[in-house]
């Protein structure tokens, strides 16, 4: 089994870290985001028992990509999108506490140059995440669909600066909590990061 995978690996290594974003590539960025997160709770197939109340906060973005460069131009992969920091609910009165904000899913990176300097665009189409760690109780996180897009810039080979904005509106799908009272996130966030792509 581990010959197969070292077979099927072989092309992929190649082409990697070549200097030429055709191949595959990794990338990690660090920076930060404005997060609003719209939260509400309402009966199965009723209008809310309680409005929604809207939280926005400065937090932590982070965004992680394994890809390969169909060209030089067009990228494909898995792409991680994160925006991490404290929160409180309002409805339920609970301490702050650390959640999480994704979109995890396909990425298509198109640059419209084959070197640096390039602007580039970037979807991101899959699943949108709450995850609000009560007391470390590490509750399963809420789950949607969810996209992202974004704008970009490699200023210099292997560094790009993006700004990008993810959506999605995870709810309370499996339990007898979800059958009695339907809890909803909609999440908006905003983010600037910078990132090392290793191509």
């Amino acid at each position: 089994m581990a010959i197969l995978a070292l077979i099927f690996a072989l092309p992929l290594a190649v082409d990697a870290f070549d200097g030429q974003r055709e191949g595959f590539l990794l990338s990690i960025g660090l920076g930060g985001a404005q997060r609003t997160i719209e939260e509400s709770i309402s009966p199965s197939e009723a209008p809310n028992i309680i409005n929604p109340i809207k939280t926005t906060d400065l937090v932590t973005a982070y965004e992680m990509k394994i890809g390969y460069g169909l060209s030089n131009s067009l990228i494909v992969g898995l792409n991680i999108n994160a925006a991490n920091g404290t929160y409180q609910s309002k409805i339920f009165e609970n301490p702050r506490s650390t959640a999480s904000f994704n979109i995890t899913g396909l990425g298509l990176t198109y640059f419209f140059a084959d070197r640096a300097p390039s602007l580039f665009i970037e979807a991101i189409f899959g699943m949108a995440s709450w995850q609000y760690d009560i007391d470390d109780d590490g509750d399963s996180p809420l789950v949607s669909p969810g996209m992202a897009c974004g704008l970009g810039y490699e200023f210099r080979k292997n560094w790009t600066l993006e700004i990008d904005a993810g959506w999605g509106s995870p709810k309370e799908t499996t339990g007898i909590f979800a059958q009695l009272l339907g809890r909803q996130i909609e999440g908006l966030k905003l983010s600037l990061t910078a990132h090392h792509i290793w191509y």
